[in-house]
């Protein structure tokens, strides 16, 4: 019965680590990560809630406001009525009681206080889409961490094979040398192969760590052993970086931050011009007073008013207020301009990186395709005796850095596509982590997000398809597709570009 039980004890344990080994993390799982623990958001969370306290601040002056006080104590008086009173001497002492309760209710100010409100419930729209760009910021982070994790480990792979494929070479190249088949030339030029292999494994284990403590800082954990490779959703890229420019001015959150913050600007203009204009307010008050009637004796006095007031510095003080919310009008306006160009600039960049990439990633493809086959050459050649065996591994040597540099491309075409849609403010609509309500800017929960990514996820395999497994093939050291076998691929995009 022990052994039973201990064996189904092990049995679980196996189950629940297979299972838990097959879960592969995803970026969308990074990004809600670093959005729901990532201080700069908590920040400008913060932010907003202060800018509501503002609104409530303001707001509060449509209400009546409550004065109450209340004196007690001993006094002395000495003035006509307690002289006029008194036989023996011209002086009294008494006790004093004395209240008053009021309340006052706004009833005119020019308008000064709707202004007001107006305004700050701009400013709060603003920091709604302030939240919204540092999120989206956030978002490009997490993504570009999460792929450079996975560059890193790839390569480290690839020339961890390498080095490992080295020693076998070395060791033939050895035997070969005692046997007087091959000289020491050959073994002394094969283990510089193996030290530049050793040295180039090194370096990317590295980058295996700083590529992961970036990661950590931007989601809060260290990444997963295991990561799937991301598909962008490529129909959420215009093919003209003209319609992208022309998104990015209209739809960014930093653009609409702007907009609303130079309404809000303008709103106070309303709101300050409303001081050269009298204030009214209603007043309801009473008041009560008793001592000694040899002192004034008791005073009840109720009322109910309605005031003006209006008050002009005769300095100017207004008009340079005025003068002052005018000016910071026109810095907002010169602001919201200025970040207009910048996302231009932002987004013209991107697309040329990523064009720019992309001919590179088929151009390294075709490198490591050409080298491949003069590897496979010489592979025959050496069986037949015409070339040595230190010419075979050069040749791995060089299709390792092909490998690599196609690598390093197609992450880098990866990450070009990404800031694309970072640089439109699209990036978290594409990987469907917006928040359920805008005004909110909440993190959207992980398991809503891991089903919505599943169906989009789907829509996008059958289109890149081809793309990723010649990515695939040319990291494991695979055979790499010819000409021929890459056209449908070329084609597929053309037939994409006609759809959107």
């Amino acid at each position: 019965m022990t052994q039973l039980f201990i064996r189904s004890l092990l049995c679980s344990v196996a189950c629940a680590a297979m299972l838990s080994s097959a879960h592969a993390e995803t970026v969308n799982e990074a990004v809600i990560s670093a959005l729901n623990y990532h201080p700069s958001v908590e920040t400008a969370l913060a932010r907003r809630e202060a800018v509501r306290a503002q609104e409530w601040e303001e707001w509060s002056a449509y209400f009546p406001t409550l004065n109450m006080n209340a004196t007690g104590g001993r006094v002395f008086g000495d003035n006509s009525t307690s002289r006029g009173l008194s036989v023996t001497r011209d002086e009294g002492y008494s006790w004093l009681w004395e209240g008053a309760v009021s309340a006052n209710q706004l009833i005119f100010d020019g308008f000064g206080t709707q202004h007001k409100v107006e305004a700050v419930k701009s400013r709060e729209a603003a920091q709604t889409d302030t939240i919204m760009d540092v999120r989206e910021g956030l978002a490009s982070r997490s993504v570009l961490a999460y792929l450079d994790v996975l560059r890193a480990r790839e390569a480290r792979d690839v020339v961890r094979a390498f080095d490992e494929q080295t020693r076998h070479y070395l060791g033939r190249i050895r035997i070969l040398v005692n046997e007087g088949v091959s000289d020491e030339t050959e073994l002394t030029e094969a283990s510089n192969v193996r030290l530049m292999a050793a040295n180039m494994l090194a370096e990317y284990e590295g980058q295996v760590l700083s590529a992961m403590a970036e990661y950590e800082e931007v989601t809060g954990h260290m990444p997963d052993n295991s990561m799937e490779k991301p598909v962008p959703y490529a129909a959420s890229i215009p093919t003209l970086v003209s319609d992208a420019v022309a998104y990015a001015k209209q739809y960014h959150p930093r653009m609409e931050s702007a907009e609303k913050t130079s309404r809000a600007e303008s709103i106070d203009i309303e709101a300050d011009t409303a001081v050269l204009y009298p204030t009214l307010n209603g007043e309801l008050s009473y008041y009560k007073k008793d001592y000694a009637d040899k002192l004034g004796g008791e005073v009840d006095d109720g009322r109910m008013l309605v005031r003006m007031n209006w008050d002009f510095s005769t300095g100017g003080a207004e008009l340079a207020r005025i003068q002052r919310s005018k000016m910071e009008y026109t810095e907002s306006i010169s602001r919201k301009n200025e970040i207009s160009r910048q996302l231009e600039k932002t987004v013209r960049i991107a697309y040329s990186n990523m064009e720019t990439s992309k001919r590179q990633l088929a151009l390294a493809r075709e490198n490591v395709y050409m080298t491949k086959s003069l590897l496979d050459v010489y592979k025959n050649q050496f069986e037949g005796g015409k070339v040595g065996l230190l010419q075979v591994l050069q040749t791995e040597s060089r299709l390792l850095g092909a490998r690599l540099e196609s690598l390093n491309a197609e992450y880098r075409f990866l990450g070009a596509q990404y800031a694309a849609l970072a640089s439109m403010g699209r990036l978290q609509d594409s990987l469907n982590v917006l928040p359920s309500d805008a005004s909110d800017a909440e993190p959207t929960e992980s398991d809503e997000v891991t089903e919505a990514t599943e169906v989009t996820e789907a829509t996008e395999v059958t289109e890149a398809t081809e793309v990723t497994e010649a990515d695939s093939a040319i990291v494991q050291g695979l055979s790499v597709p010819d000409e021929s076998s890459q056209q449908p691929a070329e084609q597929s995009d053309d037939e994409q570009t006609e759809q959107e």
